[in-house]
């Protein structure tokens, strides 16, 4: 996707949330943290044709906030989003060798969910997301030796989920969700890579 399609997506997300939080019921804001763990990515490069190098990593954080409204029983709201994995392992051909440096991904996102009213204080939900996403390789390292620098591509991004909120009063309400979080392939001058993660956070919404 073109930069330019991108900071239009972006303008659009923004305008669709302007225009609707007009005929919301609420308004909240949002602030989840919790694990995030990164799929195994195959690697690709044109340079060396049909050698596909796996690459594993450590569990790591995700942090996120959003602000949007609430519509009967539909929310939509505006995310923005970080997470980062340190990398554990190369793999090619079924040998495996240590790794280092860390991955980074920093979203926004458009997210819509539908709430499932019950009789309690328990509301589970359902949604999801689309937006972008910064995604960056940072420091590198192959059995110890050291790529410094940094390499950044900003892609399409999305996210499928649920979870359940707990009312504490009403205007508070703690949030348990997973989020699966991925994007089209980010390309670091020439390699293609996979991005996708499964996250588990825990967060608290405030009603304004």
């Amino acid at each position: 996707m073109s930069k330019s399609k991108l900071v239009m997506l972006g303008c659009i997300i923004m305008l669709m949330s302007a225009f609707s939080v007009l005929a919301a019921d609420g308004v909240y804001i949002s602030g989840n943290i919790g694990l995030a763990y990164l799929s195994d990515s195959d690697l690709s490069t044109a340079a060396v044709p049909g050698i596909v190098v796996e690459t594993e990593f450590d569990y790591g954080l995700n942090v996120n906030g959003a602000m949007g409204f609430v519509v009967g029983q539909g929310r939509m709201e505006i995310e923005v989003a970080y997470r980062t994995n340190d990398i554990d392992s190369f793999s090619v051909i079924g040998v495996s060798v240590p790794g280092g440096g860390d991955v980074t991904a920093l979203s926004g996102l458009l997210n819509a969910f539908y709430d499932i009213k019950t009789d309690s204080a328990i509301t589970p939900y359902l949604g999801g997301g689309i937006g972008v996403a910064n995604v960056e390789i940072d420091n590198l390292s192959i059995l110890g030796i050291p790529f410094p620098g940094s390499e950044d591509d900003t892609v399409f991004a999305y996210q499928l989920g649920g979870g359940i909120g707990y009312a504490i009063n009403d205007t508070m309400t703690v949030d348990l969700g997973y989020r699966y979080f991925a994007t089209a392939d980010p390309d670091f001058n020439g390699t293609e890579v996979e991005y996708g993660s499964h996250n588990v956070t825990i967060g608290i919404r405030f009603g304004l």
